[in-house]
């Protein structure tokens, strides 16, 4: 009996010894683990403000886009196995991601950039690679990220970032903007931000025929949910 327990021992303290990530986990459903976002170098005003590609939250939740060309962007959520979220969180450290940095792998001035944040002991880590691809650990990580299953269910936010960017054209149908002038917004990288938990015009609507008028101006609108922890503008 007392060989088994000593067996017991030598064998967790193996695991631990083998394990990459924290030996506790995150469970709140609302703290942000980790977050893989890309962005394009040029986007098109209506491209910007998307969700982000990859969204980790504790106790395994996930939230990631749900696809489609409407002006209002929408996600879905589903839950990961204790032990796929162990899994990830171990392959994130052993990629590198707790410590940060940037990789430039760019050949050419136009180039997407990966963006990865990992929360650690230590605090929020930031991993920026330029010109994404797969010959480095990181790149590879957001490869074998795991695939949205078939059963994921609407995500539902509790309020929507109003995004308006100028510099888009007045052909095709303008409408005037019936809400807060977009003009008073937040003047963030994805656009004039105001947060909003009323319903928006142009939902249902193809996000290149978002247009809307407001202080003189024509602006392509969209719409992106607030996740979990977002106070306000992303």
């Amino acid at each position: 009996m007392r060989m088994t327990a000593l067996l017991a021992v030598v064998l967790a303290g193996t695991a631990s010894c083998g394990r990459a990530g924290p030996e506790s986990l995150p469970a709140g459903p609302a703290t942000l683990v980790l977050q893989v976002t890309v962005s394009p170098s040029s986007p098109r005003p209506w491209e910007r403000g998307q969700v982000p590609r990859f969204s980790l939250y504790g106790g395994g939740r996930v939230i990631v886009p749900a696809g489609g060309d409407d002006a209002l962007r929408s996600a879905r959520e589903y839950r990961l196995s204790p032990g796929a979220y162990r899994d990830l969180v171990d392959r994130a450290y052993s990629a590198g991601l707790d410590r940060g940095g940037e990789i430039d792998n760019r050949a050419e001035t136009d180039s997407s950039l990966l963006t990865i944040t990992l929360s650690t002991a230590g605090g929020v880590r930031t991993t920026r690679v330029v010109a994404p691809d797969d010959g480095d650990d990181v790149s590879e990580f957001v490869r074998t990220l795991p695939e949205t299953p078939a059963d994921a269910i609407a995500y539902r936010p509790v309020a929507v970032a109003v995004l308006a960017t100028g510099g888009v054209g007045s052909e095709g149908t303008v409408r005037p903007w019936p809400l807060e002038p977009l003009e008073r917004g937040t003047r963030t990288e994805a656009g004039l931000c105001t947060v909003t938990t009323t319903a928006v015009p142009f939902a249902g609507t193809p996000q290149e025929e978002s247009r809307w008028s407001s202080g003189g101006k024509v602006y392509a609108v969209v719409g992106r949910p607030l996740l979990p922890a977002e106070p306000g503008c992303p």
